[in-house]
């Protein structure tokens, strides 16, 4: 990924802030109160996902620990059709964010590959449909959840690094799935 002689030592102990981008697509299994069928489809759409991140690693040697928290903004939504009715359900996630632990292992001293997991939080709201009236009902909820992904990072420079990850989260109890692919640049301080 990065050629090791363009950084010096290799040193990833420290803090360190940046942004991301990228895409999200969701899962959403959230169901009217006036379903009964237990019938459904569900669509994911895929959105942008773009955001903030911030932490500090650890090294000893080749092992690299570190803590990391993000926030940002998520476009994806997940559309549920529910037969015979054909009423429907729409759940988006406005925003989410994320502690995380990170277990990274470095391949040069300038490329690292990692795993992460921890806790995420997310707006998430549900629309859906009541057959019986015609109207639509709405729900805004912030929910806590899980994490876990991993990711590869390569050092641009002795400050700069450059990351590409994999996360996938679950929100309301495994009812509001995440799949989040991300590119990332980052700061050293």
């Amino acid at each position: 990924m990065v050629r090791s002689d363009t950084v010096s030592d290799g040193d990833w102990n420290g803090y360190y802030a940046g942004v991301y981008a990228g895409a999200d697509w969701l899962q959403g299994e959230r169901r009217s109160p006036t379903d009964n069928t237990g019938r459904s489809s569900t669509n994911g759409n895929a959105g942008i996902a773009t955001g903030v991140h911030g932490g500090y690693n650890w090294q000893f040697d080749r092992i690299i620990i570190g803590l990391e928290a993000d926030i940002g903004y998520s476009g994806a939504d997940a559309k549920t059709r529910r037969d015979p009715d054909r009423a429907s359900d729409k759940t988006s996630v406005d925003w989410t964010g994320s502690i995380r632990g990170r277990l990274g292992y470095t391949l040069t001293p300038a490329t690292m590959l990692y795993v992460t997991a921890g806790a995420a939080v997310g707006q998430v709201n549900w629309k859906y449909d009541i057959p019986e009236t015609g109207d639509w009902a709405n729900k805004d909820k912030t929910e806590f959840g899980w994490i876990a992904g991993g990711g590869v990072e390569g050092k641009l420079t002795q400050k700069l690094s450059l990351r590409g990850e994999y996360l996938y989260s679950q929100f309301d109890g495994g009812k509001v799935k995440n799949h989040q692919t991300r590119a990332g640049l980052s700061y050293r301080f």
